[in-house]
């Protein structure tokens, strides 16, 4: 059903074009983005391809495009994040695209000099990686919440304007240890068992 209401309601020009910096399977992506954000109070992040993620120019031109492509669906650009990795040139791309009134959520956050550039460019949200972090580090405490608390303290001693939502969870302890993130990102499993315990 929504394939057939992309292939009807897309400019068969537009959709044929050949673009090497966005295909037709990214122009649907985007299309179902769009289709689901009318259901959606808040913002949606939608991500560029890992293809791109060391390329400034490449992540500047594609989160342009995905822009263009939301307007052409009806769905205003402050309604969209672009969601890129915390690569060197995905931050300088998302710095770049703040001044364009593009904002990002910048994923894959696993370290401080990653959230210090964030916060240095007024990136509008960061997603550190929870339990990926406590995965590789191993100690006597949780240390990706321990991670995401210090990223927490550090905002707050700058007052950086940065949000902050916690990804990648592994257990519910974490989840109830960082509720104090502006946003989390969970699985409908721990979903359930946050609202069947007390």
């Amino acid at each position: 059903f929504i394939l057939k209401n992309f292939l009807l309601n897309f400019n068969k020009k537009n959709l044929l074009d050949s673009d090497e910096n966005i295909s037709f399977y990214d122009k649907l992506l985007i299309f179902i983005a769009c289709n689901l954000i009318k259901f959606i109070k808040d913002k949606i992040s939608i991500e560029i391809p890992a293809r791109i993620s060391y390329n400034y120019n490449k992540i500047i031109i594609y989160s342009q495009k995905i822009i263009y492509l939301c307007n052409l669906f009806g769905i205003e650009k402050n309604k969209i994040l672009i969601k890129i990795p915390a690569t060197d040139s995905g931050i300088k791309a998302a710095g770049k695209l703040k001044l364009f009134g593009i904002e990002c959520n910048i994923t894959l956050i696993f370290d401080m000099n990653q959230v210090k550039k964030c916060f240095e460019n007024g990136i509008f949200i960061i997603s550190p990686f929870v339990g990926r972090i406590s995965d590789s580090l191993f100690c006597f405490y949780d240390s990706g919440v321990n991670f995401v608390k210090n990223i927490f303290y550090y905002k707050e001693s700058f007052n950086f304007k940065t949000k902050i939502m916690a990804a990648s969870f592994r257990n519910l302890n974490q989840i109830i240890n960082l509720s104090f993130c502006d946003y989390i990102t969970i699985s409908p499993i721990f979903f359930d068992k946050l609202i069947n315990t007390n």
